[in-house]
């Protein structure tokens, strides 16, 4: 079977909702300390899926967001990927020429102020700065489509790169954001984009060791890793993030219990039984699928059992 890994978000599975009467910090020690982070992600899904598709661009331009106090935290980049998701699945209705995007991006690409309101702007821009269907369509053929798509990625990467530039503190989020900016990536037809993007997760995690988007970005190159054949490494490299990252809430749950997780996956096809048991319990219960992660692993656990 082909191994192809597409990247839009590691984990969106962030969009899953949480029951925290169900918590239980025997078995897990990270709380949820702010309900806040978790109705800010639920109420945008919410307002999202409300949303006319030809009035996507409409609130990606009023939507506000505190951007200030949170571009250290993993759950930014959540955010502003699901405007970025929510645009590109309406983007039959989306138009760059509509007269107040227009407006909107040309006054912020050359618009040199880089102040917190105004990195916001940008940001806003980045998201906006994609061709829409009809857009693509006026072109004539895939070939044509292709440069279109192309040109707007640049103008997205450089935009990026001016801000970091000249307002560092958002470097980590940035750089993790634009990393994965329309990212799929197949290793076996596409080796060399793989292999750089493998080594600009590298970088970003020398960069900046400290961030959440640096512990991220290790959990991503254990997928490659699984992904090129080699379920070890990946092993090592995740149980490396869970026993020395700190835990924080990561846009759709503790981010250990995603790590732990995987762990669970990879020891199952592994046939490593103690090693399922053992993960199972880092699993954080006040997820809201907690009983059916546990229900399969106890079906697998049982089925060993009865092989015996």
């Amino acid at each position: 079977m082909k191994n192809c890994l597409i990247i839009i978000i590691l984990f969106f599975s962030f969009l899953m909702s949480f029951n925290f009467a169900s918590a239980n910090d025997n078995l897990n020690k990270y709380i949820f300390s702010n309900p806040y982070e978790i109705e800010l992600i639920e109420n945008l899904i919410t307002e999202i899926n409300n949303i006319e598709p030809n009035k996507i661009s409409d609130f990606i331009l009023g939507f506000n967001y505190d951007l200030k106090n949170r571009k250290d935290k993993m759950y930014s980049n959540c955010i502003i990927r699901l405007l970025v998701s929510n645009l590109c699945k309406k983007n039959l209705f989306y138009t760059m020429t509509d007269p107040k995007t227009s407006k909107f991006i040309e006054e912020n690409l050359s618009n040199e102020i880089y102040d917190d309101e105004n990195v916001w702007k940008k940001i806003k821009t980045w998201i906006l700065l994609r061709p829409g269907l009809m857009e693509l369509e006026k072109k004539r053929s895939i070939k044509d489509q292709e440069k279109e798509y192309e040109k707007y990625f640049m103008q997205r990467n450089e935009l990026i790169t001016k801000i970091i530039k000249n307002k560092n503190e958002y470097a980590p989020l940035l750089t993790y954001l634009s990393l994965l900016d329309g990212a799929a990536l197949d290793y076996e037809e596409r080796p060399n984009d793989f292999i750089k993007c493998e080594e600009k997760l590298k970088h970003l995690i020398k960069d900046y060791p400290d961030s959440e988007f640096a512990q991220y970005s290790a959990q991503q190159l254990a997928s490659f890793y699984e992904v090129k054949g080699d379920p070890p490494k990946a092993i090592a490299e995740l149980e490396k993030i869970i026993n020395n990252s700190p835990n924080f809430y990561s846009g759709g749950g503790d981010f250990h219990s995603s790590i732990a997780g995987k762990l669970l996956t990879l020891y199952r096809d592994n046939g490593n039984k103690e090693k399922v048991k053992h993960y199972m319990k880092k699993i954080n219960p006040i997820v809201k699928n907690y009983n059916e992660i546990i229900s399969v692993c106890n079906q697998y656990l049982n089925a060993k059992e009865e092989n015996k």
